[in-house]
């Protein structure tokens, strides 16, 4: 079943997440999402239950997840060649990785 997911699900559900920017009601929302997937494979109800399944598994929390796919989004623009895509970061990107402890 976890084949299946990571597999099938697991792409589909984070298309694309990593470059626009959650607020914390959308991660939110999100990870409740997500948490409801595991709950129907496992049958179980419980968070701290399932956050130890995950977590035994090797799965790390999706906000955990959604943060490195972000960082490495924002590195690769900052190291394209494509002048928009330069632009972008410089203007939008730039502060984050800053504020991530990050060096540009």
């Amino acid at each position: 079943m976890m084949h299946l997911f990571n597999s099938y699900c697991k792409p589909i559900l984070l298309y694309g997440v990593e470059s626009v920017c959650l607020s914390r009601k959308n991660l939110s929302t999100f990870s409740h999402r997500w948490r409801a997937i595991f709950w129907k494979l496992f049958g179980v109800s419980d968070v701290s239950y399932i956050n130890d399944i995950l977590h035994s598994m090797g799965y790390q929390p999706l906000a955990t997840k959604i943060d490195a796919r972000r960082t490495v989004f924002l590195r690769r623009l900052q190291s394209t060649s494509n002048s928009l895509m330069h632009f972008l970061y410089d203007a939008l990107g730039s502060d984050e990785l800053l504020s991530k402890g990050f060096s540009l």
